[in-house]
C-alpha cells in the first residue's frame, strides 16, 4: 500500500530523520476528518424523487477508521433498485484516476464527450460505466464507486435507475468540495506521516541476523510502488491496512516469514481467527497451544515453528519457519522472544 502523499520524499525524511533521531514511536490519536467536508461530500448525493439515500453501517474493521476518512459511504434505494455509494476527497487517489479515465477516453475511436466505451464526460467530471459499476471522479481530487446491487439488477428498469442516478450525480456541484480541500489535504498528509514512522518502527522491530539473507521486504515494495506515477490505492485501504511491515529471512534450505502490524485489518482479522475472545490459555490442539496472558492473545505451534499472537493488544505478530530448520533449533521461537520483549502497547490508538 502507498503511504507517502508526495511520492518517496515524506517517507525520506521520516527515515532521515529516524537516523539522525532514533526514538521509539508513540502511537498518536490520527486526526478527524474536517465535518465541513464531510457535509460537502454528503451533498454530492443525488436528490431524485423517491430514492431514499441512507449512511451505510461500519463494518467492525472500519468503524475505527471512518472517522479520519473525508468520505461518505451510502446505501441508496428506489423500488427494487439498490446502489451502494462510496463519495471521498482523495487527492492521490482520485488524480490517479481521473488521469486513467481521461486517458482511456482520449483512445476511443470517435470520441463524444459521453457513451462510447462506457465512459462520459459531464462538466468537471469524468466516468466509466461498467456493467453494474460506475466509476466517477472529478477535479482530481474527488472520486465516486457506485455498485448496483442485488438479484434484481439484471432487470432493466432497474438498469434504467441505474443510468438516471449516474446522471443526477455527475451533475453535481462540487465547489464546495474544492473550497474546503486545503484543510481536509492537511489533515491526510497528516495521517498518512504517522502511519509511515510507525510502519518504520516496526520495520526496525523485525529481526535482521547477519548471517541470514533478507527478502520479500515489504516496505521495500511499498517504495518501489511509489515510483509508479499510475499506482494508488484509496485513502480508506491505507487506512485499513497501515502500517505493517514484513519480511522473508532464508539460510539454506529454512525460511522464516515475519510480519508485525498494527493496522486495523489485521486487528480484526485475528480476533475472527486464532485470537477469539473465548480461547481459553494453555489449551493444546494436535499442532497448536492457545495462548491469553495480560500481554499474549493468540496460538504458538507445540513445536515453534509457528506464531500467530496479538502483543499488547496492540500488535498483530506472525512467523512462520518452513523448510529444513534443522540446523537452526527454535530459531523462530528466538526471534519471537526478540520481538515480545519489547513493549509494542506504544502502537495502540485510543
Amino acid at each position: 500500500m502507498v503511504l507517502s502523499l508526495q511520492g518517496g520524499q515524506m517517507r525520506a525524511l521520516i527515515l532521515l530523520a529516524f537516523m539522525l533521531f532514533p526514538y521509539s514511536v508513540q502511537a498518536q490519536s490520527l486526526p478527524i476528518a474536517d465535518p465541513q467536508m464531510i457535509t460537502a461530500l454528503e451533498s454530492l448525493v443525488p436528490e431524485l424523487p423517491e430514492w431514499n439515500c441512507a449512511e451505510l453501517e461500519d463494518e467492525s474493521a472500519l468503524a475505527s477508521i471512518r472517522r479520519h476518512l473525508p468520505m461518505v459511504a451510502m446505501e441508496c434505494r428506489h423500488e427494487s433498485s439498490s446502489i451502494s455509494l462510496l463519495i471521498g476527497f482523495d487527492p492521490d487517489y482520485a488524480s490517479t484516476t481521473c488521469t486513467r479515465l481521461r486517458r482511456d477516453f482520449s483512445r476511443q475511436p470517435d470520441r463524444t464527450t459521453s457513451g462510447k466505451g462506457g465512459f462520459e464526460i459531464s462538466g468537471v467530471w469524468v466516468s466509466e460505466r461498467t456493467g453494474q459499476t460506475f466509476l466517477a471522479c472529478s477535479a482530481d481530487q474527488i472520486f465516486v464507486l457506485a455498485k448496483l446491487e442485488g438479484a434484481q439488477s439484471s432487470v432493466s428498469g432497474d438498469k434504467t435507475a441505474f443510468d438516471l442516478f449516474q446522471k443526477a450525480l455527475l451533475a453535481r456541484d462540487t465547489s464546495k468540495v474544492q473550497d474546503l480541500a486545503s484543510e481536509s489535504k492537511k489533515r491526510l498528509d497528516e495521517v498518512f506521516s504517522m502511519l509511515d514512522a510507525e510502519t518504520l518502527e516496526l520495520d526496525r522491530l523485525l529481526a535482521r541476523p547477519d548471517d541470514w539473507v533478507i527478502t520479500n521486504s515489504l516496505l521495500a515494495q511499498i517504495e518501489m510502488l511509489e515510483q509508479d506515477p499510475s499506482f494508488s490505492l484509496p485513502a480508506l485501504m491505507r487506512l485499513a491496512g497501515y502500517p505493517t511491515a514484513g519480511h522473508t529471512l532464508s539460510r539454506g534450505k529454512c525460511r522464516i516469514q515475519m510480519s508485525l502490524s498494527a493496522s486495523p485489518e489485521a486487528m480484526h482479522d485475528a480476533a475472527l481467527t486464532f485470537a477469539k475472545p473465548r480461547i481459553i490459555d494453555g489449551v493444546i490442539g494436535s499442532f497448536w497451544r492457545n495462548r491469553k496472558t495480560e500481554r499474549l492473545h493468540g496460538k504458538e505451534a507445540l513445536d515453534g515453528s509457528r506464531y500467530q499472537m496479538v502483543v499488547d493488544k496492540a500488535v498483530v505478530l506472525r512467523i512462520d519457519a518452513t523448510g529444513d530448520c534443522s540446523r537452526d533449533d527454535r530459531v523462530a521461537t528466538s526471534f519471537y522472544d526478540a520481538v515480545k520483549s519489547e513493549d509494542l502497547s506504544r502502537f495502540r490508538r485510543d
